[in-house]
């Protein structure tokens, strides 16, 4: 089974769920979790390995430290010194920094602190595993980092590909219009408000893409069948688009809009 875990803050991830049949029982046997590439068995499998003895002095060294790394991780995230994080994975050697999850970790970290120590942590995960399901999630954010239009639709294509997920629809909408592609902007968010009716976010950033390009007609047309699906009330919508704190540009001075306000 296959879940999506979306927020607008962390973007998109999915968990693919395992399941065995026992005893006239479904049991979870495993979670494939898409933005760190493998199973969290595996994920758990390199983390305790890092606590079995080695022959060798030199990889127990390396172990213990980045054992040692872990304990500091949870203090320091805490106070939010990402800077001292990422130069602690740094300086880590040996097996763990072959590991996806190390990887993820610092792409994790690197994203607190600016733009360019993320494009560096990405292009490190993208280089070690070239052809992994994690590198497509990440490949997404790297390329918009990149201005790279056509690189970008192409990762999300393979996702949605991979996943059967129309979701992803309202990602090429945010990505389209970020890239200045409005024609596909407007299609994506519109397919994602047929597909998940419920989903507001797709509903609000329509009516602004729509405000920013001055189709009041269709704004129009949008906030009449938010009406009419009985989610809001017209008060409720022409109070949003009033308040100046909400930054419509062109739509609260447009004639059809006072018009549209007027009419009961």
């Amino acid at each position: 089974m296959l879940f999506r875990l979306f927020t607008e803050e962390e973007g998109i991830n999915y968990h693919d769920y395992q399941l065995g049949y026992k005893d006239d029982t479904f049991v979870l046997q495993d979670v494939f979790v898409y933005a760190t590439g493998q199973y969290f068995s595996e994920t758990y499998k390199d983390l305790y390995s890092l606590t079995i003895p080695s022959d060798d002095v030199e990889v127990n060294r390396n172990r213990l430290k980045s054992l040692l790394f872990f304990r500091l991780y949870r203090n320091l995230i805490v106070k939010k010194k990402y800077k001292e994080i990422l130069a602690l994975l740094n300086t880590l050697e040996g097996e763990f920094t072959t590991k996806r999850i190390y990887y993820i970790t610092k792409i994790r970290i690197a994203s607190r602190i600016n733009e360019v120590f993320q494009l560096e942590a990405i292009d490190e995960l993208l280089k070690a595993f070239p052809n992994d399901i994690a590198t497509r999630l990440m490949a997404i954010d790297y390329y918009v980092m990149l201005k790279d239009y056509n690189a970008t639709m192409q990762f999300l294509d393979d996702l949605q590909a991979t996943t059967e997920d129309l979701f992803i629809d309202y990602i090429r909408a945010n990505v389209a219009w970020e890239f200045e592609d409005y024609e596909l902007a407007e299609k994506s968010y519109a397919n994602t408000i047929k597909e998940y009716p419920g989903f507001e976010n797709a509903k609000l950033n329509l009516m602004y893409l729509y405000d920013y390009l001055e189709k009041h007609e269709d704004n129009i047309v949008l906030l009449n069948s938010m009406i009419e699906s009985e989610e809001y009330l017209k008060k409720d919508l022409i109070d949003f688009i009033d308040d100046s704190s909400n930054e419509f540009i062109n739509l609260p001075k447009a004639r059809i809009y006072n018009r549209w306000k007027k009419q009961k």
